[in-house]
């Protein structure tokens, strides 16, 4: 799985980093988005199936509120535009 994302990325132009805050990012064209969910838990969030092991795994589901609560200093979630 992994190498068949790197050569995707490699094909896409795609580059796949990760900041001092641990986060890793894909730069899509001039934009910049996380390659990973976030998994903070604070309320207004859920792990799928209501199992901890699978919020662990792939990161938690967040209410539209909640999530404006955890993205990271200098991160936005996105909008239409």
């Amino acid at each position: 799985m992994k190498r068949s994302l790197y050569i995707l990325c490699l094909l896409l132009n795609i580059t796949i980093t990760t900041n001092a805050q641990n986060i890793k990012s894909i730069k899509i064209g001039k934009q910049i988005w996380m390659a990973e969910n976030m998994k903070v838990i604070v309320p207004g969030s859920s792990c799928y199936n209501d199992d901890p092991m699978l919020g662990e795994k792939y990161g938690r589901l967040y209410t539209w509120d909640a999530a404006k609560t955890i993205c990271p200093k200098g991160w936005r979630l996105p909008t239409e535009q």
